[in-house]
């Protein structure tokens, strides 16, 4: 008798689970998006921020809403400053954040950077877009990509 109740046990728990797996999706199923430019110039204040297509593009902007996090990849040898902010009315005020290099964990949180690496955001709260924009140019180019994508880890 205790055998069978275990059994039955057994089979109510192998079809809740297969349940709940064909219901829950697959990690290839994850939502990202991204946007990519080629930064040759500066922008004085967020506002003034030239967008590719144009000529001297200054800064990159992308919408994160909904989703969990944003990064941002910069490559190319340049002597720029770059900054990151967000924006939480899509982009008619912005408020700078910091960004955190996911190459050396151990350095704090920058305000700005002036080399290649891979950064995040070091917040999201409150805001649905983001940009990254040089915010002093001296030469060079400043590629960028910048990700936003639902995955939590």
């Amino acid at each position: 008798m205790r055998r069978g109740s275990f059994t039955l046990g057994g089979g109510i728990i192998a079809l809740l689970l297969t349940t709940l797996l064909a219901t829950t999706p697959a990690r290839a199923q994850l939502r990202d998006v991204t946007q990519a430019a080629t930064l040759t110039a500066a922008a004085a204040s967020p506002g003034a921020c030239v967008y590719p297509p144009n000529t001297a593009p200054s800064c990159v902007k992308l919408s994160y809403e909904g989703y969990a996090g944003v990064g941002a990849l910069l490559t190319g040898t340049f002597a720029a400053t770059v900054v990151a902010e967000i924006s939480a009315d899509g982009g008619t005020t912005w408020t700078m954040v910091n960004l955190l290099s996911l190459v050396a964990f151990a350095t704090p949180a920058l305000s700005f950077v002036q080399t290649s690496g891979l950064y995040a955001f070091a917040t999201l709260g409150g805001g649905n877009t983001g940009q990254v924009r040089v915010s002093a140019f001296g030469s060079g180019a400043v590629g960028v990509t910048m990700r936003a994508t639902t995955a939590s880890r």
